[in-house]
């Protein structure tokens, strides 16, 4: 059976999310386990920290928590992207075209924290 994965659905959006994660976490949750060994002050030099995990636990010990990780990513990310999307496309509307445009949605972003200084006096 297919899925129903429409351009611009919920459904498409939500899986291209969660195939986002699952790479994104590849590279993040390495780098996490490197991070936390080294701010436990157990080894002086990230060098360390990398041959002890190799030599002890193999290429999968810098892979703990992966699936953790991937538990809590996922649902946030099937849920977050989808609505983002349909922001943009209301976004987009609502400025009478057919997409926002990068910059436009950066602009936004960047001047929103400045007019809620002002108002917020």
């Amino acid at each position: 059976a297919r899925l129903p994965l429409k351009e611009g659905s919920f459904l498409l959006h939500g899986c291209s999310a969660a195939l986002a994660e699952c790479v994104a976490c590849a590279a993040r949750v390495p780098s996490d386990i490197l991070k936390q060994n080294r701010q436990a002050g157990q080894f002086g030099t990230y060098r360390e920290v990398i041959s002890h995990i190799y030599r002890n636990f193999g290429v999968g010990g810098f892979f703990t928590g992966y699936l953790a990780t991937l538990a809590r990513e996922i649902p946030f990310g099937f849920i977050e992207f989808p609505i983002w999307e349909k922001l943009m496309v209301y976004a987009a509307r609502m400025q009478g075209r057919e997409q926002v445009t990068p910059f436009g949605g950066t602009s936004e972003a960047g001047r929103s924290p400045l007019v809620g200084r002002f108002l917020c006096r």
